[in-house]
């Protein structure tokens, strides 16, 4: 299962990843995420894998099919939250397809993964409002 959750009315998405995925689950991720961005603009995102087993990558998430190419460039910064360490490593290849800061911290470091993002999200959103 995959859930999409904006965090109050700010920028930032916690995407929640508890298990495996279905195609369908991934279809209504793409188009939550497509819809916040057209309501903010540019979005950083949380994804908080919660996941024990086989895990659906951001990469496959944002496939061209799923998710508008251009909203790519939308995503500034990505916290990657899991205990996975093969994910670690992918995280660097992540943020070279997105043209985003994606940076990867273990389960006890959320609170830290959080506060990454928030200060990330006032530095995004303050540049976008001045443009």
């Amino acid at each position: 299962m995959i859930a999409v959750e904006q965090i109050g009315q700010s920028n930032i998405v916690e995407v929640i990843v508890k298990g495996d995925c279905t195609s369908s689950d991934l279809d209504q991720v793409a188009r939550r995420l497509n819809d916040i961005i057209a309501q903010q603009g540019t979005i950083c995102v949380l994804e908080n894998d919660r996941a024990t087993g086989v895990v659906t990558p951001m990469s496959i998430l944002l496939d061209e099919s799923r998710f508008d190419f251009k909203n790519r460039a939308c995503i500034t910064h990505v916290a990657l939250v899991t205990d996975q360490l093969w994910l670690g490593v992918f995280s660097s290849s992540l943020s070279k397809m997105l043209a985003a800061e994606v940076l990867c911290f273990t389960r006890l470091e959320l609170k830290q993964a959080k506060a990454w993002l928030k200060k990330k999200s006032k530095n995004s959103r303050s540049k976008l409002l001045s443009t």
